[in-house]
């Protein structure tokens, strides 16, 4: 019955449902609002850096790069009136109208982003957007930020996030000085993989003890992993910071 395979659904991580457990979160979601066929053309990778020199105010960065491998082209992009003899090719070779939402821990507060403007001639209300972004506050129990920009053919985009985090992402263990990140990474379905590049900054002489992920550089005060996101990924670390406790 539909309760079973709900049941089934869940239990494989087939239902689409976002992980709700301990320790930091993101999920970055795309949403082709161009009315084509573009999305083959559109090469996409991210970075998240967070910043755990102060453990108990940890803040991130996540940078999500766009890349139109589709053919240069002068003039503007049909957004919702096509003009005549449209082909399908022709779908597949138009402007990226793209909604990206990046789904965080609740409770984080956005500190900047970058700003998207759109001039009304390429969108099909006719009205130009500021470009300034969306902050949900609360969906399905994840604070949510949102952008929406226009990708010309043969171009690149980078969208851009910095917020705090709340305190919780971060464990404490009863050595005061021992500090336990987790990570979970959420992909987005039926996407293709994603490169992904996470930094992550310990405080001053840390020491990690532990990472459940092999990371591609420990340098000192740094440690980066360089990911591609087939299926969803829990990334683990574990570092002692002296003095910490205090």
């Amino acid at each position: 019955d539909d309760g079973q395979t709900a049941e089934i659904l869940r239990q494989t991580g087939w239902d689409g449902a976002l992980y709700h457990g301990p320790g930091d979160y993101l999920m970055a979601v795309d949403a082709n609002l161009g009315y084509n066929k573009v999305n083959p053309y559109i090469e996409e990778r991210l970075s998240y850096t967070v910043d755990l020199r102060l453990p108990r105010h940890p803040k991130a960065t996540l940078a999500l790069h766009y890349q139109h491998l589709g053919p240069q082209q002068e003039g503007y992009c049909y957004h919702f009136e096509k003009p005549r003899n449209y082909t399908y090719d022709h779908r597949m070779e138009q402007c990226h109208w793209n909604y990206a939402r990046a789904y965080v821990p609740e409770g984080s507060r956005l500190l900047s982003a970058t700003p998207h403007p759109v001039p009304g001639r390429m969108l099909a209300s006719g009205k130009s957007r500021g470009g300034e972004p969306e902050v949900i506050p609360q969906e399905s129990g994840k604070t949510v930020f949102g952008t929406f920009f226009v990708l010309k053919p043969g171009r690149r985009h980078e969208a851009r996030f910095t917020y705090s985090l709340p305190s919780e992402v971060m464990a404490q263990e009863e050595d005061g000085d021992v500090w336990h990140y987790r990570l979970y990474l959420q992909r987005q379905g039926g996407k293709e993989p994603t490169p992904a590049q996470i930094t992550v900054l310990l405080p001053r002489q840390a020491t990690v003890l532990e990472s459940a992920l092999p990371p591609a550089q420990i340098e000192e005060g740094r440690v980066t992993y360089e990911l591609q996101l087939r299926t969803d990924v829990m990334l683990e670390l574990r570092f002692r910071a002296a003095g910490s406790n205090r």
